[in-house]
């Protein structure tokens, strides 16, 4: 079984259903279909 394993700088919000386009999407609809996992961060800092 392959997994798509995803980093980067930057976290879609996989809720909202207004998205119609560009990278995030893409991304969201293969972990959707081939199943995996998405490592992000959203730059905040909890103190």
């Amino acid at each position: 079984m392959n997994r798509l394993v995803i980093v980067s700088n930057r976290v879609a919000n996989l809720r909202k259903t207004t998205q119609t386009g560009g990278l995030a999407v893409g991304l969201a609809d293969a972990l959707k279909q081939r199943g995996g996992v998405w490592f992000g961060w959203s730059g905040k800092i909890a103190a």
